[in-house]
């Protein structure tokens, strides 16, 4: 078939024109599902396995919990302009949540594993949940360094912090053991390799081990 002059130059400048539009209306969506986030993001199953619990979309992200038994879901919103980015069991029966706003750490509340008796909360950064330990748990003190933090026991019940091992300057990381006595501290030397040092019981000197000359990762303290 043979076009006229005047109807091909139409038809090659509407293709020059509609075949971009649709690349770029493709990437466009491409790329909001790409960026889509999750329905369900950061679950976790609670002590006992009664109960799933997820952070997902309320018109700000908000908390779910689902009962496995009954299937019966609740959720928990967070103060208005915050989104919940984290939250930990602490018990079967108890949640810490985290909230921020635009990034910033900003709300911490405690609820029920129904999502009620909210319960507001210092703010604190979660460093061992201590799981054989009831309502209590360790938490980074940075005040003095964000790299080497102080640890501090947080008791969900009354809000209150107590220190339990003061950072001397260089250690990096610390291991605990079951019930939450801090007993090994990792640091790192001028030539950039991990050393150790132990000890027995909180009230016990600190030494330094040397488990081989191979190189190791430290997991857990059992």
């Amino acid at each position: 078939m043979r076009f006229p002059p005047r109807l091909l130059s139409a038809l090659l400048l509407f293709a020059s024109i509609g075949l971009p539009l649709c690349a770029a209306d493709n990437a466009k969506t491409l790329a909001k599902k790409f960026f889509k986030k999750p329905a369900m993001e950061n679950v976790k199953i609670a002590p006992g396995n009664q109960y799933l619990s997820y952070i997902g979309d309320r018109g700000a992200q908000s908390l779910f919990t689902y009962h496995f038994e009954t299937g019966k879901r609740r959720s928990v919103m967070p103060e208005q302009g915050s989104d919940i980015y984290d939250h930990y069991w602490i018990s079967r029966r108890q949640i810490l949540v985290f909230a921020q706003q635009l990034g910033i750490p900003s709300q911490i509340f405690s609820v029920s594993e129904r999502l009620n008796n909210q319960t507001p909360s210092d703010y604190v950064e979660v460093y061992d949940l201590l799981p054989d330990t009831a309502d209590k748990l360790l938490v980074k003190n940075t005040d003095r360094s964000e790299k080497f933090f102080d640890l501090e026991r947080y008791d969900i019940t009354t809000g209150g912090l107590r220190r339990v091992v003061k950072n001397p300057g260089h250690i990096i990381v610390w291991f605990t053991d079951k019930d939450g006595v801090i007993r090994i501290r990792l640091w790192v030397d001028e030539n950039e390799d991990d050393r150790f040092d132990y000890r027995k019981d909180a009230d016990s000197p600190w030494t330094e081990i040397h488990p081989g000359t191979d190189s190791f990762g430290l997991l857990f303290l059992n």
